[in-house]
Protein backbone atom coordinates (compact mmCIF):
# COMPACT_ATOMS: atom_id res chain seq x y z
CA UNK A 1 0.00 0.00 0.00
CA UNK A 2 2.85 2.37 0.83
CA UNK A 3 4.34 1.79 -2.62
CA UNK A 4 1.09 2.74 -4.31
CA UNK A 5 0.81 5.95 -2.28
CA UNK A 6 4.47 6.80 -2.97
CA UNK A 7 3.97 6.12 -6.68
CA UNK A 8 0.86 8.36 -6.74
CA UNK A 9 2.73 11.19 -4.98
CA UNK A 10 5.63 10.94 -7.45
CA UNK A 11 3.29 10.92 -10.47
CA UNK A 12 1.35 13.94 -9.20
CA UNK A 13 4.56 15.84 -8.34
CA UNK A 14 6.11 15.21 -11.75
CA UNK A 15 2.82 16.09 -13.44
CA UNK A 16 2.65 19.44 -11.69
CA UNK A 17 6.29 20.29 -12.43
CA UNK A 18 6.18 19.53 -16.16
CA UNK A 19 2.54 20.27 -16.98
CA UNK A 20 1.39 22.78 -19.55
CA UNK A 21 0.66 25.40 -16.91
CA UNK A 22 4.23 25.51 -15.64
CA UNK A 23 5.92 24.26 -18.80
CA UNK A 24 7.91 26.24 -21.31
CA UNK A 25 6.07 28.16 -24.00
CA UNK A 26 7.48 27.42 -27.41
CA UNK A 27 7.29 29.95 -30.24
CA UNK A 28 6.02 27.44 -32.80
CA UNK A 29 3.46 25.40 -30.94
CA UNK A 30 2.29 27.75 -28.19
CA UNK A 31 2.11 25.87 -24.91
CA UNK A 32 3.97 22.83 -23.71
CA UNK A 33 1.77 19.70 -23.58
CA UNK A 34 0.39 18.84 -20.15
CA UNK A 35 1.67 15.66 -18.55
CA UNK A 36 -1.69 14.30 -17.45
CA UNK A 37 -4.03 15.66 -20.12
CA UNK A 38 -3.51 17.85 -23.17
CA UNK A 39 -6.12 19.55 -25.34
CA UNK A 40 -4.74 22.92 -26.39
CA UNK A 41 -4.99 25.04 -29.50
CA UNK A 42 -2.82 27.94 -30.51
CA UNK A 43 -3.04 30.43 -33.38
CA UNK A 44 0.52 30.54 -34.60
CA UNK A 45 0.53 32.75 -37.68
CA UNK A 46 -1.84 34.95 -39.62
CA UNK A 47 -0.65 36.79 -42.71
CA UNK A 48 -2.30 40.09 -43.48
CA UNK A 49 -4.11 40.27 -46.81
CA UNK A 50 -1.29 40.69 -49.29
CA UNK A 51 -0.81 40.83 -53.02
CA UNK A 52 1.22 37.94 -54.40
CA UNK A 53 4.39 38.39 -56.43
CA UNK A 54 2.48 39.03 -59.66
CA UNK A 55 0.04 41.75 -60.65
CA UNK A 56 -2.60 39.39 -61.94
CA UNK A 57 -3.96 36.21 -60.44
CA UNK A 58 -7.18 34.25 -60.41
CA UNK A 59 -8.78 32.94 -57.24
CA UNK A 60 -9.23 29.18 -57.58
CA UNK A 61 -10.92 28.55 -54.24
CA UNK A 62 -11.35 30.38 -50.95
CA UNK A 63 -11.20 28.71 -47.56
CA UNK A 64 -8.75 25.98 -48.57
CA UNK A 65 -7.67 23.83 -45.60
CA UNK A 66 -4.73 21.49 -45.22
CA UNK A 67 -3.32 19.75 -42.16
CA UNK A 68 -0.42 17.59 -41.06
CA UNK A 69 0.02 15.45 -37.96
CA UNK A 70 2.80 14.11 -35.78
CA UNK A 71 2.60 11.97 -32.65
CA UNK A 72 4.99 11.59 -29.73
CA UNK A 73 4.99 8.58 -27.41
CA UNK A 74 6.24 8.82 -23.81
CA UNK A 75 8.66 11.65 -24.67
CA UNK A 76 10.78 8.95 -26.34
CA UNK A 77 9.50 8.26 -29.86
CA UNK A 78 8.04 10.79 -32.28
CA UNK A 79 6.56 10.05 -35.70
CA UNK A 80 4.88 12.09 -38.39
CA UNK A 81 5.37 15.47 -39.99
CA UNK A 82 3.42 18.40 -38.57
CA UNK A 83 5.30 21.11 -40.43
CA UNK A 84 4.00 24.14 -42.28
CA UNK A 85 5.29 22.72 -45.57
CA UNK A 86 3.37 19.45 -45.14
CA UNK A 87 0.16 21.33 -44.29
CA UNK A 88 0.66 23.73 -47.22
CA UNK A 89 1.13 20.83 -49.65
CA UNK A 90 -1.93 19.08 -48.20
CA UNK A 91 -4.02 22.23 -48.78
CA UNK A 92 -3.03 22.33 -52.46
CA UNK A 93 -2.91 18.60 -53.26
CA UNK A 94 -6.50 18.42 -54.55
CA UNK A 95 -6.15 21.66 -56.53
CA UNK A 96 -3.60 20.93 -59.28
CA UNK A 97 -4.51 24.18 -61.08
CA UNK A 98 -3.54 26.31 -58.04
CA UNK A 99 -0.04 27.81 -57.79
CA UNK A 100 -0.03 29.32 -54.33
CA UNK A 101 -1.94 30.24 -51.15
CA UNK A 102 -2.52 33.81 -49.97
CA UNK A 103 -4.13 35.23 -46.81
CA UNK A 104 -2.74 32.33 -44.79
CA UNK A 105 -3.75 31.42 -41.23
CA UNK A 106 -1.99 28.69 -39.23
CA UNK A 107 -3.25 26.96 -36.07
CA UNK A 108 -1.66 24.24 -33.95
CA UNK A 109 -3.66 21.79 -31.83
CA UNK A 110 -2.22 19.34 -29.29
CA UNK A 111 -4.10 16.43 -27.76
CA UNK A 112 -2.87 13.74 -25.39
CA UNK A 113 -3.36 11.78 -22.20
CA UNK A 114 -0.68 11.16 -19.55
CA UNK A 115 2.04 11.82 -22.13
CA UNK A 116 1.59 8.25 -23.42
CA UNK A 117 0.78 9.85 -26.72
CA UNK A 118 0.59 13.51 -27.70
CA UNK A 119 -0.70 14.37 -31.14
CA UNK A 120 0.24 17.67 -32.78
CA UNK A 121 -1.90 18.86 -35.69
CA UNK A 122 -0.92 21.90 -37.78
CA UNK A 123 -3.74 23.35 -39.86
CA UNK A 124 -3.21 25.86 -42.71
CA UNK A 125 -6.11 27.89 -44.12
CA UNK A 126 -5.95 30.28 -47.05
CA UNK A 127 -7.10 31.23 -50.53
CA UNK A 128 -5.77 29.19 -53.46
CA UNK A 129 -4.73 31.23 -56.51
CA UNK A 130 -3.42 30.72 -60.04
CA UNK A 131 -0.87 33.23 -61.38
CA UNK A 132 -1.98 34.77 -64.68
CA UNK A 133 0.28 37.83 -65.07
CA UNK A 134 3.90 38.84 -65.12
CA UNK A 135 5.95 39.27 -61.98
CA UNK A 136 6.08 42.71 -60.40
CA UNK A 137 9.37 44.58 -60.33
Amino acid sequence: MKRIILFAVVVVSVSVLVSGCTGINTPVTGTMPGTVFTDTACGVYVSPPVRPLVEEYKVIRQDVVGSSTSTGWLWVVSTGNSTYEASYKDALKHLPEADDLIDIKVDVTKKGLFMFGVQTIMTVRGTAIKYTGKKRR
